[in-house]
C-alpha cells in the first residue's frame, strides 16, 4: 500500500501543476480585460456617441460644407481661397475614408467618433475662415492643405506635416515624399511621413502622372506654398519616394537639381534603355524618323539629363529581384553617376522585389542625405535640357535652342579674377546670374564661349539681375544688350 500511495501522491501533483498554470493564465486575460475596460472608459469613445443616423447626418452636413467651400474658392483671392480649398479638400477626404454616407455601411464605434470629431474641428475652422482668422486649427499629425491649380482653376490637395518644435525665426529642413501609383484615387499622399526634426509634404500630383506635366507642376505649387507659410530653408529641401515616387524624384532632380539639396529613389524608373535590355522594348529600327524618336524617348527618361545632377547628392535603394521596375534603371543612373564624380550611394538589397525592403534603410539614407546641405552656386555646372521651362542651372538659365529636335547643353567653370569657361552645343541664347557670389558685380566679367571672348560691363546696382548672351550667325556670342532688338533670322 506504501507503494501505491506513493503512485496515486505523485499523479496528484502532476495533475495540480497545469491546473495551476491554466488558473495563472486566466487571472492575467482577466487583469488585461479589465485594464483594457478601464483604458477605453477614459482615453476611448466619449459615452456620448452619435447614433449612426445622427453619423449620417452630421456627414451630411460635411457635404453641404463642401459644396458651400467650393463656391467660395470661386468667389475669393488670396489667403481666403486657400482657406476655402483646404477646408473642402478636408470635409471631402473624410467622407472619403470613411463612406458615412453609403446605408449599406455599417458605422461603428470608431467610425462614429471619427466623423463627429471630424464635423466639429472643420465647421469651427469654416466659421473662423468666414469670420476672417488669419490661421485655422489644423488636427495633429498630417494636415490636409490645399492650392487652387492655375492650370486649370481646380482644387489640388497636399498633405503636411509640421516638426513639434517648430521655431519660425529658424529655417527648418523640407522633407518631399512621392506617393507610389495609385491610379487616381483622390487624395493620394495623404497622410504624409512625420518627421521629429523637419517638415514633411505629400503632393497628389493629380494621381498617376509619374509627377510630370501637370504633376510636376503640383509638386513645385506645394514647395513653394509651405515656403511661403514656413520657414523653411531653402538649402535643405529633400525629395525622396518609392516606386512611382521613385521615378518622379528622379525626374524632378533631373530637370530642378538646383532646387534640391539630395533626392532619394526607391526603386524608380530612370532609363528607357533598362526596359529595351531586359524585356526588348522599344527596340531602334532602320527607319526615316528613327533618330526623331529615339530622341523623344530620351526625352522622358531621366538617364539622359544625368549630367544635370552633377552636384545633387543621391541615395539610391532597388531590390535585385524587381520585376516591375528591373534593377537595371538604378544601376545604370548610378554608374552615368559615379563616372561624373556625382555624390551617390547605392544600395542594392539582395532576393527583395519592388516592395518589402528591410527596416530602417530608409532611415539610413535620409540621415546620409540629410547632412549634405545644397551648394546653390557650384563652380561647375553642366547641363542639359529639351524644354527651356527646365533651362534653369544654378547661375545659368539655358534660354533659346539653335534646333529644335535635340537637347541644348551647356558646361560651365568659374574661374579666379572674375572669369568662366563656357561650352555649348545646340543653344542661341542664355543668361548668367552677374548677382551670382561666385563674381563681383562692380567688376567686368570676362567669359569664353566656344573659344569666343564676350566681357559684360560692371553691372549698375539698378541693372537686371542676369545678363543674357546671343549667338548671331554674323557676330557669334555676343552680350544680347548691346544687340539691336530686332535680329534677322539665320
Amino acid at each position: 500500500m506504501g507503494k501505491l500511495g506513493a503512485l496515486l501522491s505523485s499523479r496528484n501533483a502532476g495533475m495540480r501543476h497545469p491546473t495551476k498554470r491554466w488558473l495563472r493564465w486566466l487571472a492575467w486575460v482577466t487583469l488585461a480585460v479589465c485594464l483594457g475596460v478601464a483604458a477605453y472608459d477614459r482615453y476611448g469613445p466619449p459615452k456620448d456617441l452619435p447614433s449612426p443616423r445622427k453619423v449620417r447626418k452630421l456627414a451630411a452636413e460635411l457635404r453641404d460644407l463642401a459644396k458651400a467651400e467650393r463656391q467660395r474658392v470661386r468667389r475669393t483671392t488670396g489667403p481666403t481661397q486657400r482657406q476655402a480649398a483646404a477646408l473642402a479638400s478636408d470635409a471631402e477626404y473624410v467622407l472619403e475614408q470613411h463612406k458615412p454616407l453609403d446605408l449599406k455601411k455599417k458605422l461603428d464605434p470608431k467610425t462614429r467618433e471619427a466623423i463627429q470629431k471630424a464635423h466639429q474641428r472643420i465647421t469651427r475652422a469654416a466659421a473662423l475662415s468666414r469670420l476672417g482668422a488669419d490661421r485655422l486649427p489644423e488636427e495633429a499629425g498630417a494636415i490636409m492643405r490645399a492650392f487652387v491649380s492655375e492650370v486649370d482653376a481646380t482644387i489640388q490637395p497636399y498633405s503636411l506635416t509640421i516638426p513639434r518644435a517648430y521655431d519660425p525665426s529658424v529655417g527648418w529642413p523640407l522633407i518631399v515624399n512621392l506617393h507610389g501609383h495609385g491610379w487616381y484615387k483622390p487624395f493620394q499622399g495623404h497622410p504624409t511621413t512625420d518627421y521629429e526634426g523637419a517638415f514633411g509634404l505629400g503632393p497628389a500630383g493629380r494621381g498617376a502622372t509619374d509627377f510630370r506635366e501637370l504633376g510636376e507642376v503640383g509638386v513645385l505649387r506645394c514647395i513653394a506654398e509651405v515656403k511661403r507659410d514656413f520657414s523653411i530653408d531653402d538649402d535643405r529641401v529633400y525629395i525622396r519616394g518609392g516606386s512611382m515616387g521613385g521615378t518622379g524624384a528622379w525626374y524632378l532632380a533631373a530637370h530642378y537639381a538646383d532646387q534640391f539639396a539630395g533626392i532619394l529613389p526607391v526603386c524608380g524608373n530612370t532609363d528607357n534603355e533598362a526596359w529595351t535590355l531586359r524585356w526588348g522594348w522599344n527596340k531602334r529600327f532602320p527607319g526615316r524618323f528613327d533618330d526623331i524618336r529615339h530622341w523623344l524617348q530620351e526625352s522622358h527618361t531621366a538617364r539622359a539629363f544625368a549630367p544635370n545632377l552633377l552636384n545633387l547628392p543621391a541615395y539610391v535603394i532597388h531590390g535585385s529581384g524587381d520585376v516591375i521596375v528591373p534593377p537595371e534603371h538604378s544601376r545604370y543612373m548610378v554608374a552615368e553617376l559615379r563616372a561624373l564624380g556625382t555624390p551617390v550611394e547605392y544600395r542594392e538589397v539582395p532576393n527583395k522585389g519592388h516592395g518589402g525592403l528591410p527596416g530602417g534603410i530608409i532611415e539610413e539614407g535620409l540621415a546620409w542625405l540629410c547632412g549634405q546641405p545644397r551648394n546653390p552656386f557650384p563652380a561647375k555646372v553642366v547641363w542639359r535640357a529639351d524644354r527651356m521651362r527646365h533651362g534653369k542651372a544654378y547661375w545659368l538659365r539655358l534660354e533659346e535652342k539653335h534646333r529644335e529636335g535635340g537637347f541644348a547643353e551647356i558646361e560651365a567653370q568659374a574661374e579666379e579674377n572674375n572669369r568662366a569657361t563656357i561650352r555649348t552645343a545646340n543653344l542661341r541664347a542664355f543668361s548668367v546670374q552677374r548677382t551670382a557670389p561666385l563674381f563681383a558685380e562692380s567688376r567686368p566679367l570676362f567669359l569664353t564661349i566656344d573659344g569666343e571672348r564676350v566681357i559684360l560691363p560692371p553691372r549698375r546696382p539698378d541693372a537686371p539681375e542676369w545678363s543674357q548672351l546671343r549667338r548671331t550667325p554674323e557676330l557669334g556670342w555676343r552680350d544680347a544688350a548691346q544687340l539691336p532688338e530686332t535680329e534677322p533670322p539665320s
